[in-house]
């Protein structure tokens, strides 16, 4: 009745700092607390260093432009590449909150170092707006200045030396930026009069569990007090763990730093934040950080069950990824059309032995796909398809059934011959969805037979690629035309959105009854699955939904993750690939979202630390042994891990609560690793872990003993 349409004018943005009526909307303008808020465009973390050389303090930042010395990044897809990132444009890690249709000054001071510069200052907006300004920037400080408006309330800023295809060695130092109302700068003050900054002196924030982290506090005033400063550590579910109140003496345009050791914390994710308490104008600072078991060096060199699709970009992020307990890469390089490109030519392996060296230098394993059946000059593909370019529609060509089969036996069997010393994994294809499955089995056949040829004991992936359910029909036929004969592994690719793993439990026991019934049934890979999400995200400004398996939040996220391993391991899988965004990184953009364990500068996200403590509790060689009957609304699988007995278990998000007795002789461990010491424990959405020395059999006993006596609990 009586529906009215009223224009409301564009949504909030998520992700900015507060709007400020006037003065200076950045924070740490002047670099008085270092580095701290700021990163590097296309960069894990910030690739400039602060210096005593400051125009209007003590300290200003110094951005090195140095092809020589640059660190090198890699990516497998589409276009496999090695490029050097010269780490040229610096930014503040938040967005800043303005007034749309206003105008906005940015202004900096800048000097060269040894030689002149070409210096950009840009003011960018969400969907335009903004502006930005090329100078020559000579040895000796000056301001520059720049002024543009924003179409929503959101902007971000960029200050970097603009570089040619030919990069030499320069150098630019930046003070006091300042990005304010107005179409004129002012003269620069600080964004408050105090200003604070945490840090840690590990890539990342990440300690080992042998560590003891240590946190700096950097605050900044402008006048001379003593501050007092609240300190509040809280763990993956948001609880207080520590809180402490540090006096802080302060002199005027004078920064102090106060390290912290925080002795005796657990394991897990924490969110260290520090506050001014009854000073709401002082922004608090506020950092993530972890404390996780070394798998890095117990799983060194081993095969466990767990990977990710595509190697990180850095050596030192896919560090971390084995940190968390990934012991597998799953490498596209090898697409036929880039290691072929003409027919009759040689084949050409330079960039895969590179990247996959890579890998394997990190003492991880390789899977390589084999992508795509096609190339341009061997495709089945209608003649009006494009043969050349790199985007979307002129891959289509790729899909479709190649026009000589022998000549992609050729090739599978060349790939294999080549990596045989070092890849023992083959998949063929990743998601064929232009071909029909008895399709499929033909080309599976050969590539079958070809890598057989090529290396014996070598294991072959195949398959659609899929959800268990949504490709049931397809894999139907497949089996009817005997693709089992033809692998030795069968993929899926279940992208679960915000299902949980058990969302998959049904479809799994009928897929596997299905293999069951030619009379080989063959272990599964998950080869590509994904859950994300962001609590401190950048204002979103993808023109698309964000990604499948985003979750409402990190803890959501890490809950889910963890479920759905166990579920799939449970139901005959063997391994699990994470499907994670490595590309470059835009510090501006929100693609961060898409990353399930790292925020910006490889700081964690839960899902990081809940991975690590699966990872090390079920070992390297699970063995799935049974399900425990824990009621209609609970989970628990046992798995043996070679000397022991592990249960996961947990409650579904639409039950309650329970109060669980820990069975005599089993100790529960945590999401995060950590023991739990009371006698009992609250089941949850988060699992729990409880481990048992002894066989499965009598593990299984007690547990299902202390499910048909678990209670609700009594503070509900």
């Amino acid at each position: 009745d009586n529906i009215t349409l009223t224009p409301s004018g564009p949504p909030p943005l998520d992700g900015t700092l507060p709007r400020k009526p006037s003065g200076n909307l950045i924070i740490n303008g002047s670099f008085e607390l270092g580095g701290c808020l700021w990163g590097t465009e296309g960069r894990d973390s910030l690739a400039a260093q602060p210096v005593n050389k400051g125009r209007l303090g003590r300290t200003c930042l110094k951005i090195t432009v140095d092809p020589a010395t640059s660190d090198v990044y890699a990516v497998d897809w589409f276009e496999p590449r090695f490029w050097k990132v010269l780490g040229n444009v610096i930014a503040p890690e938040v967005w800043l909150g303005v007034t749309p249709q206003k105008p906005l000054t940015l202004s900096a001071y800048l000097r060269s170092g040894h030689k002149p510069v070409k210096a950009t200052l840009k003011i960018g907006g969400i969907f335009g707006g903004g502006a930005g300004k090329t100078f020559d920037i000579g040895p000796e400080w000056r301001r520059y200045e720049v002024t543009g408006t924003c179409r929503r309330s959101g902007c971000f800023v960029q200050i970097g030396i603009e570089t040619g295809k030919e990069a030499e060695a320069l150098e630019l130092y930046v003070d006091g930026v300042q990005l304010e109302l107005g179409d004129h700068a002012t003269p620069f003050a600080p964004r408050e009069t105090v200003e604070l900054a945490l840090s840690t002196d590990h890539y990342g924030n990440i300690f080992m569990a042998d560590e003891t982290p240590t946190v700096e506090l950097a605050v900044y005033s402008a006048v001379s007090a003593d501050l007092r400063v609240n300190i509040t550590i809280t763990d993956c579910w948001d609880r207080p763990v520590r809180n402490e109140v540090l006096t802080v003496p302060c002199q005027a345009g004078q920064t102090v730093r106060r390290p912290m050791r925080l002795a005796g914390l657990e394991k897990g994710f924490f969110r260290v934040t520090a506050s001014v308490p009854g000073r709401a104008e002082v922004l608090f600072a506020k950092l993530r950080l972890a404390r996780v078991a070394p798998l890095q060096r117990l799983f060194a060199g081993q095969d466990g069950p767990f990977g990710i699709n595509h190697a990180s970009p850095s050596d030192s992020r896919l560090e971390l990824m084995r940190v968390a307990g990934i012991t597998w890469v799953r490498d596209w390089t090898l697409k036929w059309h880039q290691v072929q490109p003409t027919e009759g030519a040689a084949f050409n392996f330079a960039m895969g032995d590179r990247q996959i060296n890579r890998v394997l230098e990190q003492g991880m394993n390789v899977l390589c796909v084999l992508p795509y059946p096609a190339t341009p000059w061997c495709t089945t593909a209608p003649a009006n398809l494009p043969r050349t370019g790199t985007g979307r529609e002129a891959r289509r060509v790729l899909g479709y059934m190649p026009a000589d089969l022998a000549k992609f036996g050729a090739y599978v069997q060349a790939c294999v011959t080549h990596f045989k010393d070092r890849v023992a994994v083959w998949e063929i294809l990743n998601e064929p969805r232009q071909l029909k499955p008895e399709e499929y089995a033909k080309l599976l056949e050969v590539a079958y037979k070809a890598a057989k040829a090529a290396n014996p004991a070598c294991q072959v992936i195949g398959g659609y690629s899929a959800g268990p359910a949504s490709a049931l029909a397809w894999y139907r036929t497949l089996f009817e035309h005997e693709g089992l004969k033809h692998m030795d592994i069968v993929n899926l690719h279940p992208y679960p959105g915000r299902r949980s793993g058990r969302a998959y439990e049904q479809a799994l026991k009928v897929f596997n009854k299905c293999m069951a019934a030619t009379h080989r049934p063959l272990p599964i890979w998950n080869t590509e699955f994904l859950y994300c999400s962001d609590d401190d995200p950048l204002p979103t400004v993808m023109t698309h939904d964000k990604p499948a398996g985003s979750c409402p939040n990190e803890l959501d996220a890490a809950n889910k993750l963890v479920q759905y391993n166990i579920v799939f391991l449970a139901n005959g899988t063997e391994k699990l690939f994470q499907h994670t965004n490595h590309w470059p990184l835009r510090l501006t953009r929100d693609t961060l979202l898409f990353s399930m364990f790292f925020d910006y500068g490889a700081t964690p996200k839960k899902s990081f630390a809940a991975h690590n403590a699966m990872a090390r509790l079920l070992g390297l060689k699970p063995r799935f042994v049974r399900l425990v009957d824990a009621g209609p609304e609970r989970f628990c699988a046992l798995f043996h891990t070679g000397r022991r007995t592990l249960a996961v278990t947990w409650r579904e998000a639409w039950a309650p609560d329970a109060t669980l007795a820990v069975p005599k002789g089993m100790v529960a461990h945590d999401m995060m690793g950590n023991p739990i010491h009371s006698p009992t424990l609250r089941l949850t959405e988060s699992p729990v872990y409880l481990v048992f020395p002894g066989r499965p059999e009598r593990a299984a006993a007690r547990l299902k003993a202390m499910f048909v006596a678990a209670t609700p609990p009594t503070d509900r």
